[in-house]
């Protein structure tokens, strides 16, 4: 476990980097080393279902025009690209000639609208841990949210692989933009301080989960969040300016600034402030 465990993250650093290099989105889903780190105190039994991925070279992540994952060899490359080509056509989505060089395959495709695929991976805290109910009902519940927004479902599976905890991997169609934070995606943001959420419904995000007071799950663009301290009201009042000019002076929108008290005997003072990106 430990060895293959540390293989993974090799390959998916790697393939990281050679992503970025080549305009490619990274493989970054939700929380993946914290996914990790976890694994070991929740070890769950494998399922066994049609709809269950239950290798690592299965999992795939979106670009403009490929879906892209990681594979020891030609033997797993051949077995995903098959798997996802079929999933890919049923869904009415065109696949050309897929390529497979340094651990990396990519499948191109290509949408009669312009729409471009997005990827999803449930943080496994929306649901309860060890609990293949409660994780199918959570997918049908972002399955619903997908319907509601008009994002077209192209495939939804589970996932249950050695590197992470059980979890389920959505594809998604979506409308492009040049930036993809502005685009409408299933997201998660968890900033592991207490959010209020209505600031990002008043936004006119689709929040579909609070699983906990710090973790939003919804339909929108990419939604931020980030907590100041100070030991005076003073203090705080200069790092919130000097924070809203930097973000957006880098293209950030402001939403909303919430004080907040803090026990401490020396930081008392707080804010957070709300933006999209």
């Amino acid at each position: 476990m430990k060895s293959l465990a540390a293989a993974m993250c090799l390959v998916f650093a790697a393939g990281a980097a050679r992503a970025q290099s080549e305009g490619l989105p990274t493989f970054s889903f939700s929380g993946f080393a914290q996914l990790r780190a976890l694994k070991s105190s929740l070890a769950t039994p494998r399922a066994s279902a049609s709809d269950v991925l239950t290798a690592n070279h299965m999992l795939v992540q979106a670009g403009k025009d490929v879906i892209f994952g990681y594979a020891d060899n030609d033997a797993q490359y051949r077995e995903a690209v098959t798997y996802w080509t079929a999933a890919l056509e049923s869904a009415g989505v065109s696949v050309g000639s897929p390529s497979f060089a340094d651990g990396m395959y990519q499948i191109p495709y290509a949408t009669s609208d312009g729409a471009v695929i997005r990827t999803f991976l449930a943080d496994p805290r929306q649901f309860p841990p060890k609990d293949d109910a409660g994780l199918r009902a959570n997918m049908a519940l972002a399955q619903s949210a997908l319907s509601r927004d008009k994002l077209t479902l192209i495939a939804s599976r589970v996932v249950n692989v050695d590197v992470i905890l059980p979890t389920y991997l959505m594809l998604y169609r979506t409308k492009p933009d040049a930036n993809p934070d502005h685009e409408t995606q299933l997201r998660v943001l968890a900033p592991g301080d207490d959010i209020d959420f209505d600031v990002f419904r008043a936004a006119g995000l689709d929040v579909i989960q609070t699983p906990t007071t710090w973790m939003m799950v919804y339909v929108g663009p990419e939604a931020g969040y980030v907590s100041l301290f100070a030991k005076s009201a003073d203090d705080l009042a200069d790092k919130l300016q000097k924070r809203e000019d930097f973000l957006t002076q880098n293209g950030k929108k402001i939403l909303a600034t919430r004080d907040f008290a803090i026990d401490d005997p020396d930081y008392k003072f707080g804010v957070g402030v709300y933006f999209l990106q």
